[in-house]
């Protein structure tokens, strides 16, 4: 099942729709965030909005919803599911405006929240690991630290991970520099100790990357955000990646060839799902409940 919801109002998947002349399908301007709902409950939905709200600065746009609202119009479309685990993808425009790639015209913006259920075996199979590839063209702009609606790269890069029987594509720089995945922030394990590219690179500022890093840190792990070259695959005692929907996710292989499993991998993964489920009863109150952002 899908539930797609438009500025506040729910809508069946086909009949929900967006202008033709919507800022974010003319010119892909726009901004989007993906999360993870546990059992009916949104998970660091005030991190993932707040960058969003620093997104849209850094690209000159006002950002004009709060908070509560956004909660609210979540509510609305999470709330038929009931408790399971969900996938949920807000999507912000500045709306529609003459097509002449001036966002000074644009006209009640536009937010789209999409929910979708995760397949029963989802955690399961990303336990098992990933296969991961480089993809063959560089990466590293400006627009790579932003979650853009102007995401062919990553498209692309996710097509050609599954034409090669991979689950992610790593990028690189032009100083063949690891940055991170196409969805995906990565870290590999070298004596002990978490390396993950720094956010110099121009990568994003992955949430779950944050609380990754801090979980580590609590567990007496030490963490560097320092540069990598692909070749770290080859002497690492393992990696793994992350994003907000798979959590950790160990990388089985890389390039075709297996790495190492560290039990440092599933020792992140479960602190993670435990802090996940220690806070996230309190990120979504009851509807007409009143609540402080």
């Amino acid at each position: 099942m899908i539930r797609v919801c438009i500025n506040g109002a729910v809508l069946e998947p086909e009949g929900a729709k967006v202008s033709a002349l919507d800022y974010g399908f003319l010119y892909g301007f726009g901004l989007f965030e993906t999360l993870r709902v546990y059992k009916g409950k949104p998970f660091a939905l005030k991190e993932h909005l707040e960058r969003m709200e620093g997104a849209a600065r850094e690209i000159g746009w006002d950002f004009p919803w709060d908070l509560r609202t956004v909660r609210e119009w979540v509510s609305l479309t999470i709330e038929p599911f009931g408790e399971v685990d969900l996938r949920l993808r807000l999507t912000a425009t500045p709306g529609r405006g003459e097509p002449i790639a001036d966002p000074s015209t644009c006209r009640e913006p536009t937010l789209v929240i999409i929910a979708s259920e995760l397949p029963r075996d989802f955690d399961r199979r990303i336990e098992r690991g990933l296969k991961v590839v480089l993809f063959p063209h560089p990466r590293g702009s400006f627009a790579s630290r932003l979650k853009s609606l102007s995401y062919i790269e990553s498209v692309l890069a996710r097509s050609f991970a599954r034409e090669k029987k991979a689950h992610e594509a790593l990028f690189v720089n032009h100083r063949g520099i690891v940055t991170e995945g196409a969805t995906s922030n990565v870290f590999v394990i070298l004596e002990r100790a978490l390396l993950t590219p720094p956010l110099e690179l121009e990568l994003l500022d992955g949430i779950t990357r944050k609380f990754v890093i801090s979980l580590a840190l609590e567990m007496g792990l030490r963490v560097r955000e320092e540069e990598f070259g692909p070749d770290a695959f080859h002497r690492c005692e393992g990696a793994f990646l992350t994003n907000s929907v798979m959590e950790v996710a160990p990388i089985l292989s890389f390039e075709g060839r297996s790495l190492p499993q560290s039990p440092l991998v599933p020792q992140l993964r479960k602190a993670y799902r435990e802090m996940v489920l220690s806070r996230v009863g309190s990120e979504l109150p009851h509807r007409g409940l009143e609540f402080t952002p």
